[in-house]
């Protein structure tokens, strides 16, 4: 778990963060399983079985409750993050691609991708939000209507996320989506 702002969209503003992520984002869950899974690999190289096999409980267990938690198999998308009290984000946003690698259902991981592929991925890069969202700000900074850490995390396009993009799109031979983001 971790607080409203201790994962990358961090940006605090006099009442709280901007964009609140809950105490457990489905980015964070999947960078710990990824590491997780180094551990395990590291651990069997050396040898240290021991702690491969508990890396891999751990990483088996993370996964059926990312499955449980943040699955929805009716509506075929992945939540983007849980609140405290456990209710689910539906935010359309890209943190859902770093997910692509854990064992959900791929029907639901097929639909997550082209989703947010088409919602988010534009000719200059990759939005941190969708445009029929609420909070969606399509300026990074637009006074006297919001400041800059508001839109921060909530619509502006942030070019580090197009290498995730990219990845999941090359999956499902996706990369027209793409591609534009790659001639700048």
């Amino acid at each position: 778990t971790h607080a409203d702002a201790e994962s990358w969209m961090d940006a605090v503003g006099p009442n709280g963060p901007w964009s609140p992520r809950g105490n457990r984002a489905c980015d964070i869950q999947a960078l710990w399983h990824q590491q997780l899974m180094v551990g395990v690999f590291c651990a069997e190289y050396f040898n240290d079985f021991h702690n491969a096999a508990q890396w891999k409980n751990l990483a088996d267990k993370l996964e059926r409750n990312f499955r449980t938690y943040f699955v929805d198999s009716s509506k075929l998308l992945i939540y983007d993050h849980l609140n405290r009290d456990g209710s689910p984000s539906t935010e359309l946003r890209p943190n859902q691609l770093f997910t692509v690698d854990m064992m959900i259902p791929e029907d639901v991981r097929q639909n997550v991708i082209r989703t947010v592929l088409n919602e988010l991925v534009y000719e200059h890069g990759t939005a941190t939000l969708a445009q029929s969202d609420s909070n969606f700000h399509p300026f990074h900074e637009y006074p006297p209507y919001y400041v800059k850490d508001a839109a921060y995390h909530n619509g502006t396009v942030w070019a580090w996320l197009n290498g995730a993009a990219t990845y999941a799109a090359t999956r499902y031979d996706l990369q027209d989506i793409v591609f534009p983001v790659t001639k700048h």
